[in-house]
């Protein structure tokens, strides 16, 4: 593709003109990158033009050089100008009859002051949303600029350097049947692609970018399960639609597929898949026992078996692996069933209802727990490979809920109680998913009525504002919170020490530990010149606090506060 010029059309109404002059600076840089394999990237947008006296009208010429190009990008915010839709039919027109220029549709996330909204200008864009629906044509959301060109890189990385030749694609039929044994000769070097295919399938109803991108292809003639560039996006929206945590870990198992084949990615391929699996059932956990901890005050005594069960999870001093965490997970389901507790993620009621006829969900988890457990005996083979992430998938299709749920990690809170002003508290907070994790050190600020639990971290629905948010701490942290550092870094409970201290694990990477112990100790160790694996960075009150709370919550969640009343009463 030597000495090829790809012209890109930018249309956008004035008040996005920032933004689209942004854009056409990122086009100059792609420029720089790809101008060695002698691609060149052209930018046609009004600003271009002589605003000399032209035959037939100025917008007659813009609309000639659109039918041009080979790609066309709209910007759309709170309305849409007249020459901005003709422009956008002019492009759709050209596509249908050329199949150029391909049509990108940008729509600015951003809210809107009432004061600044007119009725005729707001009509504008419901009209345009309503036509591209019509079109069945693939419109993405962005937050800012920074955003905007993200999206398009990957767009571009995504085509090149086979910008605009037919793209290749690979049978559908190539995919085994989960269920069923795998043929990794059929599979050869396809990793992610069963992964993709059927969790694609599972979320395309719950999340906005799956929807957008099948009513993309079906209006550019394709279907997206057989279109390399559609399964490549589809592999982005999977992990960024997910839950933080495991969205994170899909990046990084997407990531690892596309690697060159040798021993050490199909290490890391299991080892991704076997921790996405851990990582999953602990957070289901410790929702639940968050939950069961919050219910202090409800009529629930557990089975002696089910106490047992708790009191290893809080006091075993080694890392619980996915096989007990299985098993935790059935008790606690059988705790809130059995009790008619509310359930921390609403669909959890559905879905453990649904354990009982379908044993499929636990059989995927005990199986991925062998894999790993066979990892001493042979070396990873592709087939291996492969099973993991069958296994996988059966678990996420069945957890295809979590796209519904973030994350956050609070931060300090502070509270302005002027004389006469309206009183309220502000708190800074970093989000915790896939998509902001490379901004993950930017801490945000929120401004609420009600307060917050300092250093808590948060599991919300994203689709109800007013269901309220469930706080995780202590089963999972962050430490620099606690160390009152920027940004995040979240560990989640990994074990409890012989000495009363906690053990935690990152949680991309679980051999990455953090020991939180009594600052009586740490104090003590000091003075002896002892060296202790409790980050320095802490400080001793909110060591303390974790302890104080988890110590706390195993009191409660473990009924030992009704044991004491009974043998004080006796």
């Amino acid at each position: 593709m030597a000495n090829q010029t790809i012209k890109i059309f930018i249309a956008s109404s004035s008040e996005l003109e920032a933004d689209r002059d942004d854009f056409r600076i990122f086009i100059a840089d792609e420029n720089a990158r790809l101008n060695p394999s002698g691609i060149f990237l052209e930018v046609v947008c009004w600003e271009n033009f002589s605003n000399a006296l032209a035959e037939d009208g100025l917008q007659a010429a813009y609309n000639e050089a659109l039918c041009k190009c080979d790609m066309a990008v709209f910007l759309i915010f709170s309305k849409v100008g007249k020459y901005t839709g003709q422009e956008f039919d002019v492009a759709v027109n050209a596509f249908n009859s050329a199949k150029k220029p391909k049509i990108w549709t940008y729509f600015k996330n951003e809210a809107l002051y009432p004061e600044s909204i007119k009725e005729e200008e707001i009509a504008t864009l419901f009209a345009f949303k309503q036509k591209v629906r019509d079109l069945k044509h693939y419109r993405t959301k962005y937050v800012n600029i920074y955003d905007l060109k993200y999206q398009f890189k990957i767009q571009l990385d995504l085509n090149y350097p086979d910008l605009f030749a037919p793209a290749k694609t690979i049978p559908v039929n190539t995919a085994p049947v989960v269920t069923e044994p795998v043929n990794p000769g059929s599979l050869k070097n396809s990793f992610n692609e069963v992964l993709t295919l059927r969790l694609f399938e599972a979320i395309k109803d719950k999340c906005d970018k799956a929807s957008e991108l099948v009513e993309g292809a079906e209006m550019n003639g394709i279907v997206w399960q057989t279109d390399a560039d559609c399964r490549n996006v589809a592999k982005d929206i999977i992990a960024g639609a997910y839950i933080g945590i495991i969205g994170i870990q899909l990046r990084k198992l997407m990531a690892i597929g596309k690697e060159e084949m040798s021993q050490g990615k199909l290490d890391r391929y299991i080892g991704n898949c076997h921790l996405t699996t851990l990582r999953a059932l602990q957070l289901l956990c410790f929702a639940l026992l968050s939950k069961l901890w919050d219910e202090k005050d409800k009529n629930y005594v557990g089975t002696p078996d089910q106490i047992k069960i708790l009191n290893n999870f809080f006091s075993n001093t080694l890392e619980l692996n996915i096989v007990a965490f299985t098993k935790l997970f059935g008790m606690l389901a059988a705790i809130f069933t059995g009790a008619q507790l509310d359930y921390p993620i609403t669909e959890l009621k559905e879905f453990i209802a649904s354990l009982q006829n379908d044993d499929a969900f636990m059989g995927a988890c005990n199986k991925m727990h062998t894999i790993m457990a066979n990892a001493g005996n042979a070396a990873f083979t592709e087939a291996d490979c492969y099973e993991a992430e069958n296994q996988l998938t059966i678990i996420l299709e069945q957890l295809n809920f979590l796209v519904n749920y973030n994350m956050e990690s609070i931060k300090n809170i502070e509270y302005y109680g002027i004389r006469n002003i309206e009183r309220y508290y502000e708190h800074n907070f970093t989000a915790l998913s896939p998509e902001e994790n490379s901004n993950i050190d930017r801490d945000q600020i929120k401004v609420s009525t009600t307060p917050l639990n300092t250093y808590a971290v948060l599991l919300y629905n994203n689709k109800i504002d007013y269901q309220p948010k469930l706080n995780l701490f202590p089963f999972v942290i962050d430490a620099n919170a606690l160390a009152s550092e920027k940004g995040a870094k979240i560990y989640f409970f990994a074990s409890s020490g012989k000495d009363g201290n906690l053990n935690y694990s990152f949680w991309e990477d679980k051999d990455n530990k953090l020991t939180i112990d009594d600052p009586a100790r740490q104090n003590a160790n000091a003075a002896a010149n002892v060296a202790i694996s409790t980050s320095a960075s802490f400080k001793a009150k909110r060591s303390m606090d974790v302890l104080m709370l988890f110590n706390d919550a195993k009191k409660v969640i473990t009924r030992t506060e009704i044991k004491e009343a009974i043998i004080q009463s006796n």
